[in-house]
């Protein structure tokens, strides 16, 4: 019996650690084709980019829908994104074709 619990215990550990990346990989899809071989922190920032974009969007309804969207961009940190860019700016300095996935990458955001 014990064996069995901590086998399922580990299968939820798993599963906690595997479901980000297929958020992740779920999110990047959507992302345009010249990101798909950019570097991961740029694709990253390009996926935070469209997320923040929707959520300044969003049509605010009531007092609930306003919490809910100030939460995602908080939670997305949409207002460090500007910096976080000239930081990878700056890392990516000597690569023509990260720096070009870099500016695709600011075009999905706000």
């Amino acid at each position: 019996m014990r064996s069995i619990a901590r086998s399922f215990l580990l299968v939820c550990f798993i599963a906690l650690l595997v479901g980000p990346s297929w958020a992740i990989d779920k999110e990047a899809a959507s992302l345009p084709k010249s990101l798909h071989n950019a570097p991961p922190d740029i694709v990253a920032l390009a996926g935070r980019e469209a997320a923040c974009r929707r959520w300044l969007t969003a049509e605010v309804t009531d007092e609930a829908s306003d919490t809910r969207i100030e939460h995602a961009l908080s939670h997305l940190r949409c207002d460090s994104l500007a910096m976080e860019a000239t930081v990878l700016q700056r890392k990516y300095a000597q690569s023509d074709s990260a720096l070009k996935a870099l500016v695709t990458a600011r075009s999905l955001g706000p």
